[in-house]
């Protein structure tokens, strides 16, 4: 059993404390020892599979590039899997000072850099997310890559229905309010109505 598992504890997390890794019963301990793993063997597979597409998409340099962030990806995995101390974002990029203050900010009231299992799970989890964008940050042809894009579009036509049920809802609701409506209130609501419309006519 690996050292960082022998300090995890077989209990629920406790009142009033964050989801942490190291309570082997809550949601967190599963989501970081199999969901994420999972997630990130997902994205290698993709990222192997539709080598081509992209490589046509984004130029012939992409190709090695992405034996680079497969690597990458993989060193990722292995660091979650193995609690190591979270390393800085070090691409710059949009919420990387965000992420650094507050690792050095965990640093410094834990008395230890912050590892996979004993940081609060939301954290590492959107921790683990800046990392993967880092990855490709810092090529030079994948920056715009993103490797949830056709997941992202897959649920939005999956989801249209019931965006369109809940939509029709809301404005029903609404046009019930009109006659206690300001002007800018109607306007916004006209405005939303027909944008609605325009999305739906697609």
């Amino acid at each position: 059993m690996s050292n960082y598992l022998k300090r995890c504890v077989d209990k629920e997390t406790g009142v009033n404390e964050p989801l942490r890794g190291i309570y082997i019963r809550s949601f967190a301990y599963p989501s970081l020892k199999d969901r994420t793993p999972i997630i990130l063997t997902s994205v290698i597979d993709h990222l192997s599979r539709e080598k081509e597409s992209i490589v046509q998409k984004y130029g012939e340099g992409a190709r090695e590039e992405l034996k680079t962030v497969i690597g990458n990806i993989s060193k990722l995995k292995s660091e979650l899997q193995t609690n190591k101390p979270f390393s800085k974002i070090e691409s710059g990029g949009e919420g990387a000072d965000h992420y650094n203050r507050l690792i050095d900010e965990k640093t410094k009231r834990d008395g230890e850099v912050p590892t996979w299992y004993y940081v609060e799970w939301l954290f590492a989890e959107c921790y683990l997310y800046r990392r993967l964008r880092e990855i490709f940050e810092t090529t030079e042809y994948l920056q715009k890559y993103d490797i949830f894009e056709a997941q992202k579009i897959d649920v939005y036509y999956n989801s249209l229905s019931s965006i369109k049920e809940a939509t029709i809802l809301t404005l029903d609701f609404s046009v019930q309010k009109l006659p206690s409506l300001s002007k800018a209130a109607l306007k916004k609501l006209v405005i939303d109505f027909i944008k609605v419309r325009i999305l739906f006519l697609q």
